[in-house]
């Protein structure tokens, strides 16, 4: 049966992790980073420390993503991430990477052959997994995943998906790659005691 979660990164602000409703959510994702540390960013959201160990203290599943950015070294990447969430526990959701055009950069994915984005992602998934002995889920919407990767997703098609559409239709649009998905991000918005806004 299916069970709710949200997502949250800086964008949601102070979160009062004491007041979520466990009986209205089952589980949450939180960013963790976004590329590489630079001269004018730190690669980390700045509200990831406190928000893993918010969602923690309340003892809701957690999981960790990364925002993956395609020009920027995949190995630098994938340490970033790995410093930031440790070892994961047991009872902590897979890590998941984060695939999507950035708003804040529409031409990233620009001239990049799509087995090129595939093999960059699959060395992040392979690369993280080796390091945290967790298979990684892949996040991206139908839009990226036929724009971007030319709707061949080759082997990233053997790690879970968590796919992106907004729709009030009952199910999002296939993937011809894979069989189903596990998560569904099917809205942009909703209220969570505690957070208010999340995605």
């Amino acid at each position: 049966m299916p069970v709710n979660g949200f997502d949250v990164s800086h964008h949601q602000g102070d979160i009062t992790w004491p007041n979520v409703n466990l009986a209205d959510v089952y589980f949450c994702f939180i960013k963790a980073t976004d590329g590489v540390p630079t001269d004018t960013d730190t690669g980390v959201d700045d509200h990831f420390a406190e928000n893993w160990a918010g969602a923690d203290s309340i003892k809701i599943l957690r999981g960790a993503y990364h925002f993956f950015r395609p020009a920027r070294p995949v190995a630098a990447q994938v340490a970033n991430f790995t410093a930031q969430v440790g070892m994961l526990n047991l009872q902590d959701l897979p890590p998941v990477l984060d695939l999507e055009i950035p708003t804040d950069d529409p031409t990233a994915w620009s001239g990049i052959d799509p087995s090129q984005a595939v093999a960059m992602a699959l060395d992040w998934v392979t690369r993280v997994q080796a390091l945290l002995s967790r298979k990684a889920i892949v996040y991206m919407s139908p839009d990226f995943y036929r724009t971007v990767l030319g709707a061949d997703a080759g082997g990233l098609k053997n790690y879970p998906l968590w796919i992106a559409q907004y729709t009030d239709a009952s199910d999002p649009d296939a993937l011809a790659d894979w069989n189903t998905w596990q998560f569904w991000q099917y809205s942009r918005t909703g209220s969570v005691a505690g957070i208010g806004t999340v995605g």
